[in-house]
């Protein structure tokens, strides 16, 4: 299964180096949590738990110069399986 993942590029490394980790010789596999927060970003609504979980594309932005979009990364995560964890 997988699941696709979209924020604005900053300096953080965190999923490039997951993501290149993959590349190497073995698979780095993780536990992804995923919380969906209310109208206010205050409270946890849902969270999902994506297991055995993995990097299995990163795509940064563009450098296109004329483009004057905001500069994206974008994750596409594969998973084992998911379960839906009771709202807390």
């Amino acid at each position: 299964m997988r699941l696709e993942l979209r924020r604005a590029q900053g300096s953080d490394r965190y999923f490039y180096d997951w993501h290149a980790a993959n590349l190497g010789t073995g698979v780095d596999l993780r536990t992804v949590t995923i919380t969906q927060l209310d109208d206010h970003g205050e409270e946890a609504v849902n969270r999902w738990q994506l297991a055995e979980c993995w990097v299995c594309e990163w795509h940064g932005p563009s450098f296109d110069a004329i483009d004057v979009d905001v500069a994206y990364e974008t994750l596409i995560l594969c998973y084992g399986y998911v379960h839906w964890c009771a709202r807390s």
